[in-house]
């Protein structure tokens, strides 16, 4: 008879480094390194991510802490708290790629009451469980109507939606669903398309570059105007085809760009 083995589950320490989002493309790493250390917190490291190219802001930064403690307490006290007219959105950095991707933590909420903003919705929020991140969506700094929950275990997630689905709020019934991306709403729908777009495309890159025959039969594949204005097309024979370069492909490094691939 075979015996079984029972270990001890030890739980992983928490990363000292936290993800900051939604800033203002005039914040440097200067004034983020002067934000965040008058928090008292003993920041190691401190920087706001630029465009290898054009030496923009990409709105968003990452700070590290010696210790888990010091970076709690600096998003604590920062999170949604504006700097430079934008408020930030700050969580812990996700080093688990199965967990970002999947999004099974995370939650879509709409039909908001434009009076709604984060915070606000984060606190609505909370009682479920630990949140990573809560942002409503803005244009031109009113609210869209909707927004996301991403929470820290799938159960608070799931007990958050049966809760809040379909519950008033500020006058309006609330819809809660689980987030899905673009292309799994696309799957999910059972629309068919054999043709990918592929966006953030390095300028120097051409037709040779975009090698997806991996996936599949390729019919032809175009970069604009012969040099890469940024996004080009690739057509599939098969849907099954173009959902498998999606899922193999999209986010990775193409060039020195992070590329992002869409179904047509």
């Amino acid at each position: 008879m075979a015996t079984m083995q029972v270990s001890e589950v030890v739980e992983q320490p928490r990363p000292a480094s936290l993800y900051v989002g939604d800033l203002n493309p005039r914040v440097t790493t200067a004034e983020l390194f002067h934000t965040f250390f008058g928090a008292d917190g003993k920041v190691t490291a401190i920087r706001v991510c630029t465009d290898a190219i054009t030496g923009e802001s990409l709105r968003y930064g990452y700070v590290n802490f010696g210790t888990a403690q010091d970076a709690a307490k600096a998003m604590s006290s920062l999170n949604l708290i504006a700097l430079k007219g934008k408020a930030m959105r700050i969580m812990w950095c996700e080093r688990n790629q199965v967990t970002r991707m999947t999004g099974v933590t995370n939650l879509f909420a709409k039909d908001l009451d434009p009076s709604i903003d984060s915070a606000q919705l984060e606190a609505i929020f909370e009682k479920f469980g630990t949140i990573r991140s809560c942002k409503v969506a803005e244009e031109n700094g009113k609210s869209k109507g909707f927004g996301f929950v991403q929470f820290e275990k799938e159960d608070s997630a799931m007990a958050a939606l049966n809760a809040m689905h379909e519950t008033v709020l500020s006058g309006k019934k609330l819809y809660v669903a689980q987030f899905m991306r673009k292309s799994q709403r696309i799957v999910a729908s059972g629309q068919k398309f054999t043709n990918l777009c592929v966006k953030n495309l390095d300028k120097d890159l051409t037709e040779d570059c975009l090698k997806f025959s991996e996936f599949g039969m390729v019919h032809y594949t175009v970069v604009m105007e012969g040099n890469s204005k940024g996004f080009g097309l690739v057509s599939f024979e098969y849907p099954e085809e173009v959902r498998k370069a999606v899922e193999a492909l999209n986010g990775t490094l193409l060039g020195i760009q992070l590329s992002g691939s869409n179904f047509l």
